[in-house]
């Protein structure tokens, strides 16, 4: 779309492509963004965010894409030896819910990562803005310790 429409151009196919079939999941659905979390309130306020929601531009979709290649394509290289924290909200459609989460995470299997991953049942996309974010925090909070010893 970008060769087509120019770089500069909103990013509408693009934007459906990507973020089109997030909300199925929430149907009915109260806003086009029910899938970023549970808590109404949160949601509420990222509508209403004149910076967030927006469709972004053709070139805006060809630098994520390449990014999310190049860094898919140096997992091993970029892990190598560290400890990783994956954590997701069961219900997040942008990791493909639980069973998309689960593949991102075995494909950490063929690194030297020392991987730790936690799937949050009932949370969604943004898991620390979802009425339990308390658990997630604490959860970052003591992998953090474990890591430096405290």
């Amino acid at each position: 779309m970008s060769a087509f429409q120019g770089k500069d151009k909103p990013g509408k196919v693009m934007n459906a492509l990507t973020f089109g079939d997030f909300n199925k999941p929430f149907k009915p659905n109260r806003t086009d963004f029910d899938w970023l979390s549970t808590d109404e309130a949160q949601v509420d306020k990222y509508v209403a965010d004149p910076w967030c929601g927006f469709v972004c531009c053709n070139g805006f979709f060809v630098d994520m894409l390449g990014g999310l290649r190049k860094v898919h394509g140096n997992l091993k290289s970029t892990t190598s030896g560290l400890p990783v924290l994956l954590l997701a909200g069961a219900d997040d459609p942008v990791v493909g819910l639980r069973k998309g989460f689960e593949k991102n995470i075995a494909s950490f299997k063929n690194t030297d990562a020392r991987v730790q991953s936690v799937i949050y049942a009932g949370f969604r996309h943004e898991i620390l803005n979802e009425k339990q974010r308390e658990r997630v925090y604490k959860d970052i909070w003591a992998w953090i310790q474990n890591r430096i010893g405290l």
